[in-house]
């Protein structure tokens, strides 16, 4: 099934949706990058409230300047209605190099959490179907806490648009 053919019906109180996915910065090219697109598109169908709607990535810093290519990407895929809401993108690292954020990858939402096991590259760009996704419904608080440790802990950077 690809994202397509999930719902589009318009959620009246939607506020926010966060993905936490540690290696999207780092490994943030075809399948994440098309992935990442057709989220934003679905999204931008299904959001009531452009204005009072907020997008926040959570991943590892890339090397180089790597960030910057991710916050131009992500910037070109705000469209339409989502052209008037908030993007933001927040880069984790740490000093000696370990992992700083979670390993499980996760879709948080004002209403509801969703682990997903792929993470961020669930689509195939080539046959535009889901490659493999598993999802399993988190209760957000506890997501929230664990994303929210990790700002103790490493350093970050940001990125609003």
């Amino acid at each position: 099934r690809d994202l397509h053919s999930f719902p589009t019906r318009r959620s009246s109180d939607l506020g926010r949706f966060e993905i936490c996915d540690r290696i999207f910065g780092r490994n943030f090219s075809d399948n994440f990058d098309y992935s990442v697109k057709i989220l934003l598109q679905w999204l931008e169908g299904i959001i009531k409230n452009p204005e009072e709607f907020t997008i926040t990535f959570h991943c590892e810093k890339p090397q180089g300047h790597r960030d910057v290519h991710i916050q131009n990407k992500l910037s070109q895929y705000k469209q339409g209605r989502l052209v008037n809401s908030k993007l933001e993108v927040i880069f984790y690292e740490t000093q000696d190099g370990s992992q700083c954020l979670p390993h499980d990858r996760y879709f948080v939402t004002d209403q509801i959490a969703f682990q997903i096991g792929r993470g961020m590259d669930f689509l195939d760009r080539q046959t535009h179907k889901n490659r493999d996704m598993s999802i399993e419904i988190k209760d957000p608080s506890t997501i929230e806490k664990k994303i929210e440790h990790r700002r103790f802990i490493c350093k970050f950077r940001s990125f609003y648009k």
